[in-house]
C-alpha cells in the first residue's frame, strides 16, 4: 500500500433515500436503502403515505481526493399488486484513478469505467392491522400509546442482489526489461457479483436497525498497490542549417511494482442503527473481508457517523467513515510504514438533483 494517510472528500448526488451514503471510503456496502423502509420516528397511518413508484432519481455523482468519479444513476421501487415489492437500481460512472497532483503536472488520465446493476426483492413484511388499532383513539397521547405497547416494530428482510463490470488501462514500467520493452500497456477488466440479505426493524432497544451481509465473486487487481510516477521522454533536434537545436520532452504516466489479478470472495457485513434518544445521528460498523485460494483473508474494519435529515433514518445528509485496513496484518510488505498507512478517513455529502415520486 503506497498511501501513507488518506482524507476523501466526497460530493454525492446517487439516489434520493440515502444509498449513496451509507458506504465506506471505497463506495462498498451490503445494505441498499429503499423507500420501502419507513422512517425512524413513529407517525399515524395517514401520515405515512405508501410509496407505490418511485419513477427515478437521478444524480450527477461523486468527486474524492481518492476516486475522481462522475457519474449517472437510475433508481426504482415497485409495488405490484400480484408480486412483492422490489427495487432496481442501475449506475454508471467514469473514475480517474491517478492522483490529483499528477493529473496537474503531467496532463495524463488514467481512466476506469463501471457499470452496476442493484436488484433488491422484500421476502418478508410485518403487516399492522392499523384501522382495528387506532380505532377510536383520537388523542396524540392515545395513538403513541398503542404505537408503544400493541404493535411489533415494522420490520422487512429482503432479498439483495449486485453486480457490477469495470474496465481500465494504464501503463506500467518495468526497469529491467530493454529500454524498448521497459514501458507495457495493461487493460483490465473486472466483475464484481454480490449476493446477500438485508433485514430492518424500526424498535430494537430503542434503535432503528438496518444490517446487511453479502457474498460473492469479484476479479480485482492490485493497481492500489503499485507506485505511479512520471516518465520524462526527452528528444534533442538539431538542424545543421541555421545551428540550432530544440528539446522536445514527453510525460507520461507509468506505474511501478509487482501486478497482479486475482479472484477473490468477498465478505461485506454492515450494521447501521439509529438511536431514537439522539436526533438525526446515524452509525455505521462495517467489515470487509477478501477471501481467496492462495492468500489468508484480509479483512478491513470500520466506523460511521451520519447526519440525518427530519430524523429520517434512511435519508443522510453527510457522513464521517473511519476505516482500517488489514485489520490482521495478513499482509506484512506495508508493515515498515506504520499503523497510519492503513488508516483511512472519508467525508461524504449528498445533495439531490432528481426525486420524482409518486404516492397513492
Amino acid at each position: 500500500m503506497k498511501t501513507i494517510f488518506l482524507l476523501t472528500f466526497g460530493l454525492t448526488t446517487i439516489g434520493g433515500m440515502g444509498q449513496s451514503i451509507i458506504k465506506d471510503s471505497k463506495g462498498n456496502s451490503s445494505i441498499g436503502l429503499t423507500p420501502g423502509f419507513k422512517e425512524t420516528k413513529k407517525a399515524k397511518k395517514e401520515d405515512s403515505p405508501k410509496i407505490d413508484t418511485i419513477s427515478f432519481n437521478l444524480g450527477i455523482v461523486t468527486f474524492t481526493t481518492k476516486d475522481k468519479k462522475l457519474g449517472l444513476d437510475y433508481y426504482s421501487y415497485f409495488t405490484p399488486e400480484k408480486f412483492t415489492d422490489y427495487y432496481i437500481g442501475l449506475s454508471t460512472n467514469s473514475k480517474l484513478k491517478n492522483s490529483t497532483a499528477n493529473i496537474f503536472s503531467s496532463g495524463n488520465i488514467v481512466a476506469e469505467g463501471e457499470l452496476k446493476l442493484s436488484l433488491g426483492f422484500r421476502l418478508f413484511k410485518n403487516k399492522t392491522d392499523w384501522t382495528s388499532l387506532l380505532a377510536g383513539k383520537k388523542t396524540n397521547e392515545e395513538i403513541q400509546d398503542v404505537l408503544d405497547n400493541s404493535t411489533l416494530p415494522a420490520n422487512d428482510l429482503w432479498l439483495t442482489i449486485d453486480g457490477s463490470f469495470t474496465g481500465s488501462s494504464f501503463k506500467r514500467f518495468e526497469p529491467d526489461n530493454s529500454f524498448s520493452n521497459q514501458i507495457i500497456k495493461e487493460t483490465f477488466t473486472g466483475y464484481n457479483i454480490n449476493i446477500g440479505f438485508n433485514y430492518w426493524n424500526a424498535r430494537i432497544i430503542n434503535n432503528t436497525i438496518l444490517g446487511g451481509a453479502t457474498i460473492g465473486i469479484k476479479q480485482k487487481n492490485n493497481f492500489d498497490d503499485l507506485t505511479e510516477s512520471i516518465r520524462e521522454e526527452n528528444v534533442l533536434q538539431s538542424d545543421s542549417t541555421t545551428n540550432t537545436s530544440r528539446k522536445i520532452t514527453t510525460k507520461e504516466t507509468v506505474y511501478t511494482g509487482a501486478y497482479k489479478e486475482s479472484i477473490v470472495f468477498p465478505l461485506n457485513i454492515d450494521l447501521y442503527f439509529v438511536p431514537h434518544n439522539l436526533k438525526n445521528i446515524g452509525l455505521l460498523v462495517f467489515s470487509r473481508t477478501d477471501v481467496s485460494r492462495d492468500e489468508k483473508p484480509k479483512t478491513n474494519l470500520g466506523l460511521g457517523f451520519f447526519f440525518l435529515k427530519d430524523q429520517n433514518a434512511f435519508n443522510p445528509i453527510a457522513g464521517l467513515t473511519f476505516g482500517y485496513s488489514d485489520i490482521f496484518d495478513v499482509d506484512e510488505s506495508d508493515d515498515a510504514k506504520g499503523d497510519l498507512n492503513k488508516f483511512i478517513l472519508s467525508i461524504t455529502t449528498r445533495i439531490n438533483l432528481v426525486n420524482n415520486q409518486k404516492r397513492k
